[in-house]
């Protein structure tokens, strides 16, 4: 490390990467992911690296860190699960359940049922598929399609086959962001509620040149 004026440098090759990135990348979305364990039961873990990939097809990503094994040397359950049955649910984090949701990442053994550990109903709505955390503001209804190696870490590309929105949340047509009141993670034990929500339309170029430059 070393002083740059105003700014301290760190150099990736002798840093602890996972601290500094989560440092940098903030706030983070979590994917709050359930899957179909063998014995029928649902296993449910929060993913901080996550993100939407396309579009269209509607796909999103989460990262399954540390070569996907939990620190016993086995692998961990949202791994496994998916190898074997590709269906899974992505439920929103909100303040009322963040507490339990820091619970769930707890390494459990394996086919555990994390909803009932920390004590989370479930709303089954899709048939074979996980269910979602109960009363979940929004969710997902994803099947998996291929885990992608980066690192030390497994990219699982997931389709999104359904949307869920609160109705609350949802009047079928726009998203009432007022409402939402999710939670997303810093670094470390830090998380953030959701704030002050901002609407800033998009400007066109000459928008942009008229606003921004001077004369």
């Amino acid at each position: 490390m070393r002083k740059e004026g105003r700014y301290h440098v760190v150099d990736t090759d002798r840093a602890d990467n996972y601290k500094y990135l989560t440092a940098s990348v903030v706030p983070r979305p979590i994917a709050w992911v359930a899957t179909n364990a063998p014995d029928g039961s649902a296993n449910l873990a929060p993913y901080s690296f996550f993100t939407v990939a396309s579009p269209e097809p509607p796909t999103v990503l989460f990262s399954i860190g540390a070569q996907a094994l939990k620190r016993s040397g086995e692998e961990k359950d949202t791994y496994t699960n998916l190898k074997r049955d590709r269906r899974l649910t992505i439920s929103q984090v909100e303040r009322p359940t963040v507490e339990p949701m820091v619970g769930s990442a707890a390494e459990f053994i394996a086919n555990t049922d994390e909803f009932l550990e920390v004590g989370l109903g479930q709303d089954r709505m899709m048939p074979g598929f996980p269910p979602i955390v109960a009363g979940s503001s929004g969710a997902l209804f994803c099947e998996f399609l291929e885990f992608i190696a980066v690192g030390i870490s497994y990219l699982a590309l997931c389709e999104v086959k359904h949307y869920v929105f609160r109705d609350d949340i949802f009047d079928g047509r726009h998203v009432n962001y007022e409402n939402v009141d999710v939670v997303a993670r810093l670094g470390g034990p830090y998380y953030s509620a959701l704030g002050d929500v901002l609407h800033l339309p998009r400007l066109e170029p000459d928008e942009v040149r008229s606003r921004y430059q001077r004369e």
